[in-house]
Parts: C-alpha cells; sequence; structure tokens
C-alpha cells in the first residue's frame, strides 16, 4: 500500500486476511479491489482495455458504496457523491510495532469509538457504534491499527485513528476534537503524537473537498 487506497485495502488485509466472512480483495493487471461490509475501496486505476470487465465485475458485486480515485469513477462511470485530495506527510523514524493486545487495552477504545461516532457529520461518518468498535478493536489487537486519545477528568477532549496500518503506511482515518475546546491546538497535538507512534511509514489522509486544508497543510501534509 503505497497510497492511501493501497493502505487502506492492504491494512484491511493484514487485519482479516482473505477468508473472512464480508472481506473479500481482488487483484486486476491494473488496480486491486477490497470489500468491507459492503464497501469496495479500488486502489489504482483500470486502463481502457479493462473498463468493460472492471465495470460488470463492480455491478456484479454490488457495494453499498465505492471509494477509488476520480479518475477511477470517470472511466467506470460511477456517480461521484463526496470528493477531495488524498494527502501525504513523510515519517523519517525507526519503524516500530503498532497496536497490539495491550495497546488495545490501554488505549480506551470503547471511549475513542464512542466520540467519533458522536462527532459524526457530513462529511465524516463512521459506521454503526457496536460495529465500529468490534473492526477498530480487531485491526488494533492485530497491529493493523492505532490511535491515541486525549481527555480531562474522564471526559474525551480529543483524538486521532489510524484506521489502517502495514509495515511501510498508514491512513489516518479519523480525527475529532470536542466541539468546546476546539482551536486550541488539541487536534494538531492528536496527529502528531499519532504520526509518532507510526513512524518510519508514511502517514496518509484523505481530505474532504474545501475542508481542514490549513489543519493538514500545518501537520506537513501535502497533496
Amino acid at each position: 500500500g503505497s497510497d492511501a487506497l493501497g493502505t487502506r485495502i492492504y491494512g484491511t488485509f493484514l487485519a482479516y486476511g482473505d477468508e473472512t466472512p464480508g472481506v473479500a480483495f481482488w487483484i486486476s493487471p491494473d488496480a486491486v479491489f477490497g470489500l468491507t461490509d459492503g464497501a469496495l475501496t479500488v486502489a489504482g486505476c483500470p486502463g481502457e482495455a479493462h473498463r468493460d470487465e472492471i465495470r460488470f465485475f463492480v455491478e456484479s458485486i454490488g457495494p453499498q458504496t465505492i471509494v477509488c480515485a476520480p479518475e477511477t469513477a470517470g472511466l467506470l462511470g460511477f456517480q461521484i457523491v463526496r470528493q477531495g485530495p488524498a494527502l501525504v506527510r513523510e515519517n523519517p523514524g525507526e519503524t516500530v510495532p503498532c497496536g497490539g493486545v495491550a495497546r488495545a487495552e490501554e488505549l480506551g477504545l470503547r471511549k475513542l469509538c464512542g466520540f467519533l461516532c458522536d462527532c459524526e457529520t457530513e462529511t465524516f461518518q463512521v459506521p454503526e457504534a457496536g460495529m465500529f468498535y468490534i473492526d477498530v478493536s480487531h485491526r488494533v489487537r492485530h497491529g493493523a491499527a492505532d490511535g491515541v486519545l486525549f481527555e480531562h477528568e474522564g471526559i474525551v477532549l480529543a483524538c486521532a485513528l489510524a484506521g489502517a496500518v502495514t509495515e511501510t503506511d498508514a491512513l489516518i482515518s479519523a480525527v475529532a476534537v470536542l466541539p468546546q475546546v476546539r482551536r486550541r491546538g488539541l487536534g494538531r497535538l492528536a496527529v502528531d503524537e499519532l504520526c509518532e507512534r507510526l513512524r518510519g511509514r508514511r502517514c496518509h489522509a484523505l481530505r474532504a473537498e474545501d475542508e481542514n486544508a490549513e489543519f493538514y497543510a500545518a501537520l506537513g501534509f501535502e497533496e
């Protein structure tokens, strides 16, 4: 996974393998496909020669949602509902293992997942709370995700989650700050601390169009 979407697919493979119900992977000459609970991710861009074949393949799967590059959507005739740039931050350092059982227990995943559900917006959506917790917990326990959580006197103030982590890359899938304490640098602090845990891996993010451009630029992310 050398880009955001490839990392998303490979991180899911590392967490679940290829024999888990509801999870499947396919490889074509020009693209890789990952299906998780009805959401299809496409990394790469199928060539013109395979366009009709890939389109029929995707229709036969019948995904509820598709995440792919704009050029892939255009080639295959997908309707674009939301879009935005893929960002990357070089993150040098000695790579250390992420996640694990002990990390899952110390992180406070129920609080983290509940907080992200409470912060849901039109452009930042998460699955149903119970299923979201089960998925994130599984990924962290298998070393394929990690996160940070800031709280004060039992109140969650901010968090950041890398929902897909591989040996070389990580995808930061969520950042949230309690509305009452926004614009105090807690979001940047959460991402910086998460990137420190992910050192040695390129850190990717998918940003909604016209949202949080200055936030990610200040953290060293580039398009």
